[in-house]
């Protein structure tokens, strides 16, 4: 009788490496309050990672949002692989919450087992940021496919050679969505779908209003209005509020093609001038990131003695990869512009990534320069 009424009042299975979690049932319904109900850290990669406030509504409404983009149900089985203390982790927590669906989480990242884990579990939906992907089918040794109804990659931009690589290795659908931890996701393509539009992050989603900074211009300094906006940030125990009605300032620098679909060119921080010209440190790093003996790269900016910026290339050589500076510099030849090639190439046994899989570029040019 106990384990029929408990069965009866259960909302959730989850799992947690295998180990299953039982969630009593207590539906979720429209949250009308605005009071905070979560905070937590952006990524972390412009330097010292910044507290964000979330409300009830807000972080409800985000999950509703995945829900209708990927056409989510409660017959979907979700794969958590990042940190909880992420929002990215957490709304696909709330959104098997919302489904009543079947959740399970990975507290570790093993590239094998993963690939293992989501064909016996028949895993139907996840979201992965760029590093976890990139070790899932560079260790994939098999010639099967990976089957999964929907898989995006999130947090940040792809390589043109792993979006190939992920499509030509996947039953199902591959998105790439765009956006920031205080936004939510602001745009999104479907890679499987979209072969033409490759090289662009898609087009915005509903309710999501985009501009640049400077008006009736298709490159810029991206601004967006939308209704997952975050409540603001606390420090030192003070909440810097954020205006819902003013638009947000990303700090991403983006082109808009006359389709409507947005390119990601560079953190505003992170451009380089070279001379009077600007050079966007991801056209560098997508070429050398197409050579096979690259594993991952940097590219940034230092001054010299006369306080002239030098193009600053950091690798991560593949494993049994013999290349040194002269062959990076002759595969860049008539790949880039004559001002985008690094005056410096320095090879590290590895670049080191976040928990969210990003470079964090400051630290890195503090600890070698």
């Amino acid at each position: 009788k106990t384990q029929k009424t408990l069965k009866k009042n259960i909302q959730n299975i989850i799992l947690i490496n295998d180990k299953k979690i039982l969630i009593l049932k207590k539906k979720i319904s429209k949250v009308k309050k605005n009071n905070f109900f979560l905070l937590c850290y952006t990524s972390g990669s412009t330097g010292q990672p910044k507290s964000i406030l979330l409300s009830q509504k807000t972080k409800i409404l985000r999950s509703n949002y995945v829900i209708d983009l990927y056409d989510l149900s409660q017959n979907d089985k979700i794969l958590i692989t990042t940190p909880l203390h992420h929002t990215l982790a957490f709304r696909k927590l709330i959104i098997c919450l919302i489904l009543n669906s079947e959740c399970h989480i990975k507290s570790t990242f093993d590239p094998n087992d993963i690939i293992k884990y989501i064909k016996e579990k028949k895993i139907s939906f996840t979201m992965m940021v760029p590093s976890q992907l990139e070790k899932i089918f560079k260790s994939k040794k098999n010639k099967s496919k990976i089957s999964i109804q929907n898989i995006v990659s999130s947090s940040s931009t792809l390589s043109l050679r792993l979006k190939k690589k992920v499509i030509n290795n996947i039953n199902g659908n591959f998105h790439e969505c765009y956006g920031t931890s205080e936004t939510s996701i602001l745009t999104n393509i479907n890679l499987s779908k979209d072969i033409k539009n490759l090289n662009t992050i898609g087009k915005k989603i509903k309710g999501v209003h985009l501009k640049t900074k400077k008006e009736n211009k298709l490159e810029g300094e991206l601004l967006c209005k939308t209704p997952l906006i975050f409540s603001g940030y606390l420090k030192n125990g003070i909440i810097t509020k954020h205006k819902k009605k003013s638009y947000f300032n990303t700090g991403d620098i983006v082109k808009i093609k006359n389709n409507n679909y947005l390119i990601f060119q560079s953190r505003k921080h992170e451009i380089m001038k070279v001379g009077a010209i600007t050079v966007y440190p991801k056209d560098i790093e997508q070429v050398l990131l197409n050579n096979k003996n690259v594993a991952n790269c940097a590219v940034f900016s230092v001054q010299d003695k006369k306080f002239e910026e030098k193009i600053v290339a950091i690798i991560e050589k593949n494993l049994n990869s013999h290349i040194n500076q002269r062959d990076i510099l002759h595969y860049c030849h008539n790949k880039i512009e004559n001002y985008q090639m690094p005056k410096i190439v320095k090879f590290v046994k590895k670049i080191p990534l976040n928990n969210l899989g990003k470079i964090n570029k400051i630290n890195l040019e503090k600890k070698l320069f």
